[in-house]
Order: structure tokens, then sequence, then C-alpha cells
């Protein structure tokens, strides 16, 4: 329970609720435990983008350029929400 940690949830909380964006996951709402602090997210049936790249090794052309697409397009909307998004993970 250190402030850090707390602050950051906030933080974390904030954004969500500013954000609706179709390449976005949804935030559905907070939860907790007697020990931890559940962050609940929209379910995406699917996995993650690295693990579906790290089955497949490599993308095509047009793949490639869809979710590199798709990618800037969630970077230009939170920008223009006054958002910097540094924790980018594919």
């Amino acid at each position: 329970m250190k402030a850090q940690q707390i602050d950051h949830v906030y933080n974390e909380n904030f954004v969500h609720l500013q954000i609706n964006h179709p390449f976005i996951v949804n935030f559905e709402g907070l939860a907790q435990d007697s020990r931890y602090l559940y962050l609940v997210l929209e379910l995406i049936n699917g996995g993650e983008l690295f693990t579906y790249l790290r089955d497949v090794e490599s993308f095509t052309t047009d793949q490639a350029r869809f979710y590199g697409a798709t990618v800037a397009c969630c970077f230009e909307y939170l920008h223009n929400k006054n958002i910097i998004f540094r924790d980018l993970k594919p």
C-alpha cells in the first residue's frame, strides 16, 4: 500500500474513465478483495497481439500495415485527449 502504487491506480482509473475507442480495450470498473485490487477490463477473445505474433512468427505486409495503423489510431486518439501512453506492448 505504498503511496506511489495508490497514485498509480488512481491515475490508471482516471485515464480509463476518459477513453472510449474501438481499438482500445474497454475498462469495466474496479473490484477488490481483502488483499488485492482488480482492474476489470473487457474480455477480448484471441489473446494479446504479442502472443499471436509469437505463434505465427511474422506478419504479412498487409497484417503489419493493419496492426500498425490501429496502434497509430490509438496514439492519435490518446494524444488528442492529452494522454501519453508509454507502456506499449504488442
